[in-house]
């Protein structure tokens, strides 16, 4: 009866590791990117009417050579996951306004 206890406890805790390491990954990430940005974690102040729509930021990034895989609106930014011209992986957090990149992650 113990056995079984202590194996249901690991099998629980292996389980619960990745939802912790992606929390923890989360965090981490946010805080580098409001060092790295300078901003107080948001890219811009201005109002939703004059951020790019997502489909000219994704141009304006392919034309940068970005492989655009998803874009999500985050501390007023845009947080896009991409592929880069080398095939890296990366995520990045780029000014809705001005495509400006903030912060680049990469992922390899």
């Amino acid at each position: 009866m113990f056995k079984n206890t202590v194996i249901i406890a690991a099998a629980l805790a292996l389980l619960a590791s990745p939802a912790l390491a992606s929390s923890d990954d989360r965090a981490e990430s946010e805080a580098r990117y409001e060092l790295a940005s300078g901003r107080d974690g948001r890219c811009t102040a201005r109002p939703d009417a004059e951020w790019l729509s997502v489909d000219q930021l994704t141009q304006k990034l392919k034309d940068q050579g970005y492989t655009v895989r998803k874009v999500e609106r985050s501390h007023g930014c845009y947080e896009v996951k991409a592929t880069d011209a080398k095939g890296v992986r990366v995520e990045i957090h780029v000014d809705p306004a001005t495509a400006e990149i903030i912060s680049r992650e990469g992922r390899s």
